[in-house]
């Protein structure tokens, strides 16, 4: 019995580390995409000495301990607001 938890115990180990590995994986493609996304002329927020001046995001180091598990409500019949863009225009959300 004691083999059999002991083996449980490592097997559990096992998987878990294997899922830190793939979320850091996952998190690592998304930088790497979104760097991409920000140097490619046609895609990118940046215009003129920003998007010239862009080499890349100066991401923190990755840190499963600080990840957020949260669930997404939608909210039913939104308000509409106007946010303040970078370009000093207004944008409606809701």
């Amino acid at each position: 019995m004691k083999k059999l938890c002991f083996l449980f115990l490592i097997l559990s180990l096992f998987l878990n580390a294997q899922t830190e590995k793939e979320n850091i994986a996952s998190i690592e493609k998304f930088q790497k995409e979104l760097n991409t996304e920000y140097l490619n002329p046609k895609e990118s927020p940046l215009r003129g000495d920003n998007l010239k001046n862009f080499k890349k995001h100066p991401f923190f180091p990755i840190n499963l301990k600080y990840r957020v598990t949260a669930k997404f409500v939608k909210t039913e019949n939104p308000v509409p607001f106007e946010l303040p863009t970078s370009s000093g225009k207004f944008k409606q959300y809701q």
